[in-house]
């Protein structure tokens, strides 16, 4: 299962407003041995968008928002490119939290979500759902990095993310690199 378990990666900035806080920049979605006619990944993504106004009130000193469905916006805002030889093989999904495009905030905490179904791992006897039925769950966080939950850590705010399955139908686009291997 390990060499098929995808790899989540996260690139932070920190803002010089409000005490230098750190917000997630871009999110980074390895997928080991993936190609686009024979990979499906389901991807849920809840985020708390950093509130710079309630960062500066007393009452509210962490600044959380409640978390908020981003899985649309980031899909829409990313991309899909092959992993460079050199760290691999398969296909990296990636997208950024620019703010304005479209996002007002980017956040600072992330919940994420991933079940990948590689015919490989079905053939090494791991099953097809690498994680099993839930998938994995992560908790990202720009100040301590990410953290993946185990399965009686997952978090029930998840299930109320909306699950994309990418690769098959109508978001067979969101597995598909641009340019070529």
């Amino acid at each position: 299962m390990l060499v098929f378990q995808p790899r989540v990666h996260l690139e932070t900035k920190r803002v010089s407003l409000v005490n230098g806080r750190k917000f997630i920049r871009r999110l980074i979605i390895d997928l080991p041995g993936a190609e686009p006619s024979n990979t499906r990944l389901d991807l849920a993504l809840l985020g708390n968008p950093t509130n710079w106004d309630a960062l500066s009130e007393s009452n509210n000193p962490f600044g959380h928002k409640p978390l908020s469905d981003l899985g649309a916006p980031w899909l829409r805002g990313s991309q899909c490119e092959w992993i460079p030889p050199s760290e691999g093989q398969g296909l990296r999904l990636s997208g950024g939290f620019e703010l304005g495009k479209p996002f007002m905030d980017a956040p600072s905490r992330l919940l994420l979500r991933l079940r990948y179904n590689h015919p490989l791992a079905m053939l090494a006897n791991v099953g097809g759902v690498i994680g099993g039925e839930q998938g994995l769950t992560y908790s990202l966080d720009a100040d301590k990095g990410l953290i993946p939950l185990r399965d009686g850590e997952s978090t029930s705010e998840l299930s109320r993310a909306s699950l994309y399955s990418l690769g098959q139908g109508p978001n067979a686009v969101f597995l598909q690199p641009k340019g070529g291997q």
